[in-house]
């Protein structure tokens, strides 16, 4: 009992002191370095001390305190006081260990500090000055004296490296630390004893000394120890003085300084600075732990290495070869195998598993291979069966086209000569039309189905020209209007511009767009909007947005069934009662293909009973608006001929169907020509020789000899090189007309022959000058007394006559009331009821586009 009141008395005694004592601080066992640098971080020697320095600490229990004096900048005597009292009052209340000095300025400023941190231990580092320094206990200063720089080893690469004659050593005595420098080099150079070498020294400012290493000779280098002054005398820092040097400088700059590399120099023996701060922090804890420092040639051991740039040995075609053994290289650029390293590696193994897996494979590939052989067999006699099939439809359709071609030739072609001639009675003109707008169907027929063949060969092509548009949709409203009329429907034309869009008078003038296909695809969907609508309307809606047109033809006729919509755009497919409609159902399915040539899109809509909405959209160029001159001049087909003036011409003409023969000789012998014919090539190069044509009409298929080779072999002859050759084809594909024109053909007929082509053609290659037949009282020749119609109501009467619209061409020109169309109306009338159609072109062209 009693050991336990001790016991009780002892705790409670622990317990009141530990109470009575809540201030003890605990016991702080860092260590407080305070490092003093000489000059500042952005030295690139102090920058690599410090990280040497600061490395070695990173995993220490040390608090580190850095200063940096920035003696190359400041070294005036106010400043280095005004930095004295800095460091007094900021560490006065921080117990330092130890105060480390890096170069003279640092330990003379830490020197000449009164009574400062008496306890911390003193390391001065590379102090070239104070031989015997003490602390204030009376204690010698701890000294770690860097060994001096082995300026004969940099000699020594110089020489061996550029074989230099001259050495150009470049210093600036602004400071003790250069003097000192200089003087170390000065002494050391006195114990060369290599190859022969002269020494100038340049202590020149930066500007001049750019000039001076512009120009030094070829067999020098050049030798940098130290300059802090830029061109304009302020301090800066030897790596910057080095990296403009170079610039200049056609011979190599050696160096000793390790923060130097990068600069420009090539290298040499350098001084590290990461090895002399990683030293320092080790003599640093040594002494710290009450031990001592390395002896100068051990630190020697530690702090230099042989170091190039790879860059610089590149510029000037140093020999690598010549460098010491163990040299460092830096910024070399990696081989391709070291730079790719791993991808080749990686690349090797795939590689050899790939071959593994081909040798496994080999057997399976081996088996399908013969399956794959019989298989490929197979399709590609298919594919033969399909190109034959093919092949054989392209030319039954050509064939078809021809032979077709060639009696419609001859059926129109007397057409024209019957209706050019006046001695014919108005009853049989009225027939002759009749037949010549039979034909005319039949030729539109013919070239749906071409079209239809060539766009799925590949081989239409669009002839994009400039069109005018707001004329281009009046001349095909004016159509529809009187065609709607006739089955009384209501036609609207619309037309709007997007809000994107501004132009002062809405659309613009002239795009640029094949207007043929346009317009065929336009009176293709407009026709089928009349021809499928019974009562109500159609509407023709066409809106501009940027770059694109919208077109939409919307009727109220009797729709479409769903099922029927893509049918609609099937060749040869017809929706409803077939007896009761007309046509070959080529149309939409060609104006499907037109549009996706033009890069476009047509799309429908419909409800069966209400009717249907076709929409087009084609993006189209508009072309800026250049002011031209519309008026069309007269041309020979709108005129009677009767001959030609000049000395009589002789024409050739070449075919061997007799009836095309004879339609072109019964055309031109009226007129004065004298003529010729032949059946086939051979017989028209015998017949040309003798004869010595001035015009030669050849038509391209005939026996023996064709017409393109029989035109290559006449222009070949001599006499025939301006002779004018027409070479005439019921075919119509592209690449036959441009074969025609590279073998001398002067121009290119289609037949059927329009004889009013024909002629203009004639006018422009043999520059006949036409006679024209004298006008009778009756003359159907517009007198200035005639007042045409408005330029719309013109175009669309041009249009109707175009197409061999004789009747709606009536009812249009019956409805003319305005007193001053009444003469004009009365003469288009009577040629109109004649059917002198081709007259009735010639008077309504007369007036002008």
């Amino acid at each position: 009992m009693f050991l336990h009141k001790i016991i009780l008395m002892l705790l409670l005694l622990l317990m009141r002191i530990v109470v009575a004592s809540p201030n003890l601080e605990p016991h702080d066992t860092k260590h407080h370095l305070l490092i003093l640098l000489s000059y500042h971080e952005g030295m690139p020697w102090q920058r690599t001390f410090l990280n040497g320095f600061k490395q070695f600490f990173e995993h220490q229990d040390t608090e580190l305190y850095i200063e940096q004096l920035d003696t190359a900048r400041f070294h005036e005597l106010d400043y280095a006081e005004t930095f004295q009292k800095m460091i007094s009052e900021k560490y006065q209340h921080i117990k330092l260990d130890l105060i480390i000095t890096e170069s003279t300025p640092a330990s003379t400023l830490v020197s000449r500090l009164d009574q400062f941190q008496p306890q911390a231990l003193r390391l001065y580092v590379n102090d070239r000055e104070n031989r015997n320094l003490f602390n204030y206990v009376g204690e010698k200063i701890n000294k770690i004296t860097l060994p001096l720089i082995d300026y004969l080893a940099v000699v020594n690469i110089a020489v061996q490296l550029v074989q230099a004659q001259t050495l150009y050593v470049i210093s600036e005595a602004i400071s003790k630390d250069s003097y000192a420098t200089l003087n170390d080099f000065k002494e050391a150079i006195k114990l060369y004893r290599g190859k022969k070498v002269k020494i100038e020294y340049l202590d020149l400012p930066l500007n001049e000394l750019k000039e001076r290493v512009s120009h030094l000779p070829p067999s020098s280098a050049i030798l940098f120890l130290l300059k802090f002054k830029d061109e304009n005398g302020l301090p800066t820092t030897p790596y910057q003085v080095v990296q403009s040097l170079s610039q200049y400088t056609a011979v190599p700059i050696f160096s000793y300084w390790s923060s130097l590399i990068g600069s420009g120099v090539v290298g040499g023996k350098m001084i590290v600075g990461e090895k002399v701060g990683k030293l320092v922090a080790e003599q640093a804890i040594q002494l710290l732990n009450g031990g001592t420092i390395l002896s100068l040639d051990d630190i020697y051991q530690h702090v230099f290495a042989f170091q190039f740039d790879w860059r610089q040995l590149q510029r000037f075609h140093l020999n690598q070869q010549r460098l010491p053994r163990d040299s460092e290289i830096f910024y070399r650029e990696p081989t391709f195998i070291e730079q790719h390293k791993g991808p080749l590696v990686v690349s090797a193994i795939i590689i050899i598993v790939l071959f593994l897996m081909v040798i496994f494979l080999k057997r399976e590939v081996a088996k399908r291979t013969q399956a794959l052989k019989t298989q490929n067999a197979d399709l590609v006699k298919a594919r033969n069966q399909a190109e034959s099939a093919n092949h054989a439809k392209s030319q039954f359709l050509a064939n078809m086209s021809h032979e077709l071609r060639t009696p419609l030739n001859a059926i129109l072609g007397y057409t024209q000569i019957l209706e050019r001639n006046t001695m014919v009675p108005a009853e049989i003109q009225e027939k002759i039309s009749i037949i010549e707008h039979s034909g005319e169907h039949l030729l539109t027929l013919i070239n749906d189905i071409l079209d239809l063949s060539k766009i799925e060969a590949g081989k239409l092509e669009l002839q994009p020209t400039e069109v005018n548009l707001p004329t281009f949709f009046k001349e095909v409203v004016h159509l529809f209007e009187w065609r709607a009329q006739q089955k009384g429907l209501e036609f609207i034309y619309e037309h709007h511009l997007a809000s994107a869009v501004s132009w002062c008078q809405g659309f613009p003038d002239i795009i640029m767009a094949d207007a043929k296909r346009l317009r065929q695809i336009l009176l293709n969907l407009l026709s089928n909007a009349v021809k499928f609508t019974e009562k109500g309307q159609v509407i023709l809606s066409v809106t501009y947005l940027p770059k694109t047109m919208l077109v939409e033809v919307k009727d109220s006729g009797r729709g479409i069934a769903p099922a029927d919509m893509d049918t609609i755009f099937e060749p040869f497919r017809q929706v409803g009662d077939q007896q009761q409609i007309e046509g070959t159902g080529l149309g939409l399915p060609i104006c499907r293909k037109l549009v996706a040539l033009m890069d476009g899109e047509l799309k429908v809509s419909s409800i069966l009973g209400q009717g249907s909405v076709f929409s087009l959209e084609i993006p189209l160029a508009v072309v800026q608006w250049t002011a031209k001159s519309h008026a069309q001049s007269t041309t020979v087909a709108q005129r009677q001929i009767s001959g030609y003036q000049g000395p009589r011409r002789k024409i050739l003409v070449v075919d061997d169907v007799m009836a095309n023969r004879t339609l072109l000789l019964d055309f031109f012998k009226p007129l004065g020509f004298i003529l010729a014919e032949a059946s086939d090539g051979l017989e028209a190069l015998r017949i040309a020789s003798n004869f010595q044509p001035d015009i030669v009409f050849i038509d391209v298929r005939m026996p023996h000899l064709d017409g393109l080779e029989a035109t290559r072999q006449l222009r070949a002859m001599a006499g025939f090189a301006d002779t004018v050759i027409f070479i005439m084809s019921a075919s119509v594909f592209q690449e036959q007309k441009q074969h025609a024109m590279s073998v001398g053909g002067n121009a290119f007929l289609n037949k059927p022959i329009d004889f009013d082509e024909m002629l203009a053609a004639m006018t422009e290659h043999s520059h006949i000058l036409w006679i024209e037949k004298v006008a009778s009282q009756s003359s159907t020749v517009p007198s200035n007394t005639l007042v045409p119609p408005s330029p719309e109501i013109l175009a669309t009467l041009r249009e109707m006559l175009r197409r061999g619209e004789v009747l709606p061409a009536r009812k249009l020109l019956e409805n003319l009331q305005e007193p001053a169309w009444i003469r004009f109306r009365d003469e288009a009338l009577k040629l109109a009821k004649q059917f002198k159609m081709k007259e009735l072109k010639a008077f309504v062209n007369g007036f002008g586009a």
